[in-house]
């Protein structure tokens, strides 16, 4: 079981302002998960997977980690610095 689970809205209005899937395949990248799927990290740490609704459908690309925490209009590099935070055993915020 992963320390972490980053979920990243693929419904068209959250994923709406960056293409969802782009967005979702870097953060795949960032992470180290081996799918572009998702999945989790080789070094278990992360779980990233894609959610249908997270209910913000004006602020998108938005990711929510541990099921708590909602990131709105997050860019790759911020969503790469959290993942980095996370691996290091620091809170997201």
């Amino acid at each position: 079981m992963a320390t972490h689970l980053l979920e990243v809205c693929s419904s068209y209005c959250g994923a709406s302002h960056l293409d969802g899937d782009r967005f979702f395949q870097e953060l795949c990248r960032l992470a180290g998960v081996a799918s572009a799927d998702g999945g989790t990290s080789a070094d278990g740490v992360i779980k990233l997977q894609r959610v249908e609704c997270l209910d913000v459908c004006d602020a998108g690309p938005i990711l929510r980690i541990d099921g708590t925490t909602v990131y709105k209009q997050i860019s790759v590099e911020d969503a790469g610095s959290l993942i980095e935070r996370l691996r290091r055993g620091r809170e997201p915020g």
